[in-house]
């Protein structure tokens, strides 16, 4: 079998692909790239772990049907520093890399021993979604994302969607902080969780848009660029997250997010237990940290909206929240100095909710 291929072309679907291969593989046959010549004008590439898979197609020239297994680390080395077009000789279990100036030889594997995708490629595709704000709300909700692994439905992120409010919605906790996005979407989608890991590793240089399908244990991505995607389905129902959301407000506290962000980092030189105190007045918020050696105290302009208070917060996470939005100026929504904070994007896109922390003397 040849294959004539441009390296451009092999290179950047190799590496879109890749992140979904197995790092401990428990086959030696996973620890490679399925290669497969299924129509005369397109290569089929995929990378499986047996939980996770990404497919992608490739524009080359192919002499016959057929498929084979190449070890990933070698291909994209190879990749790597090659140039220009390539031609690719499989025969007699090797497979050869030829260019105008260099041959390249690897030993291939048996692709029969390759597992199939949990989901085939044609299967029917259901809801579609846009890519832009899918990949941003992935991006938002992997910082709320439980890094404990005796929680694994809690490392994964929760999607669903209503046809009726034309709205898709994705959230994650870890049980401190909660993060939930919504942008608009015409179909319906039953709430289902899937690991965050995942979802992260969905190619950034996406098309406009995602198909998805939910089947009993798996989902499916397919996007208009012809990558295709296929995950484990988490069991178990997610936390009725929308039940802490607060109503209402008692407080608000309006400041400018940079500024609030270079304090801060202030107070990262004296924290302790990682908490930081914030203590709102009327037209001043003063950031502190203090431990048995150091102590940091910083002020800010800010406007308050209700009656002062002294609050804290795991500065970690006021850190990562705050990096979240790319408003200028962020409103906190405070009711007490232990109930739950929340700050909403001024398109509405995100909401980020934080539980304090007890301040103690």
């Amino acid at each position: 079998m040849k294959i004539n291929v441009s390296s451009k072309n092999l290179k950047k679907a190799v590496d879109s692909i890749k992140p979904c291969i197995a790092t401990k593989p428990l086959m030696p046959v996973l620890a490679g790239i399925k290669i497969e010549c299924v129509e005369p004008d397109n290569l089929v590439l995929t990378a499986y772990n047996l939980a996770e898979g990404l497919q992608v197609t490739c524009e080359a020239e192919c002499s016959a049907i057929g498929s084979f297994v190449i070890l990933e680390k070698d291909l994209s080395s190879l990749l790597d520093k090659l140039k220009g077009d390539l031609e690719i000789i499989i025969y007699d279990n090797k497979a050869t890399f030829s260019t105008d100036k260099s041959d390249v030889e690897f030993q291939t594997l048996d692709a029969t021993e390759y597992p199939d995708l949990m989901f085939k490629i044609d299967e029917p595709i259901g809801s579609r979604l846009l890519a832009n704000s899918f990949g941003r709300a992935v991006d938002a909700c992997s910082v709320s994302v439980s890094k404990d692994e005796t929680k694994p439905l809690l490392q994964g992120i929760n999607i669903k969607a209503d046809s009726a409010t034309k709205t898709a919605t994705l959230a994650s906790t870890d049980g401190h902080r909660l993060t939930v996005c919504k942008f608009d979407c015409e179909w319906d989608i039953d709430p289902v969780t899937l690991p965050a890991k995942f979802l992260s590793k969905l190619p950034d240089t996406i098309a406009e848009e995602i198909r998805m399908s939910i089947g009993i244990n798996e989902a499916l991505f397919v996007t208009d660029d012809s990558i295709s995607a296929t995950c484990r389905v988490y069991e178990g129902k997610y936390p009725d997250y929308e039940s802490i959301l607060p109503k209402s407000a008692s407080r608000t506290l309006t400041v400018d997010r940079l500024e609030l962000l270079e304090l801060l980092s202030i107070a990262e030189v004296a924290i302790a237990n990682n908490v930081v105190q914030l203590s709102l007045k009327q037209n001043t918020l003063t950031v502190s940290s203090d431990r048995d050696a150091a102590k940091a105290i910083s002020t800010m302009e800010c406007v308050l909206n209700g009656l002062p208070l002294n609050i804290g917060f795991n500065l970690k996470y006021l850190q990562q929240g705050l990096k979240m939005f790319d408003d200028e100026k962020v409103t906190l929504n405070i009711n007490g100095a232990l109930e739950p904070v929340t700050i909403v994007s001024s398109d509405g896109f995100l909401l980020y909710l934080m539980m304090p922390i007890q301040i103690r003397n």
